[in-house]
């Protein structure tokens, strides 16, 4: 019998994976009509961010440490982009704070991982 852990891949036992889950969730869940290229654009970098996780923690060393990097950068435009649907008027203050609360823990913890 295989239990949870054994069943799991490394990458999926980071507490950064998990939280960047739950920020990728969020903004998935976030309904606007209006500018579909931004929500397209907003999802593709939630995407990467748990993407260039999961490639990272398959890498070692300097290569590792540019995977988390890129991690990072997405999880800063997609900050950008919640912050601009905002702005626009395309998602109210509760979803914002949604997507913009695991990405504010997210990428802290990529700060730290990428030092």
């Amino acid at each position: 019998m295989h239990t949870l852990k054994q069943s799991q891949f490394s990458f999926e036992r980071l507490d950064v994976w998990r939280v960047a889950m739950e920020a990728l969730r969020a903004i998935k869940a976030l309904q606007f009509k209006r500018f579909g290229d931004l929500k397209t654009q907003l999802d593709r970098a939630a995407l990467s961010i748990v993407a260039n996780l999961a490639e990272g923690v398959g890498k070692d060393g300097a290569d590792q440490k540019r995977f988390f990097g890129i991690a990072r950068g997405s999880t800063y435009e997609s900050a950008a982009l919640v912050e601009s649907a905002y702005e626009l008027g395309l998602i109210d203050a509760d979803a914002r704070m949604s997507a913009r609360t695991p990405l504010l823990r997210v990428a802290a913890m990529l700060t730290r991982m990428t030092r």
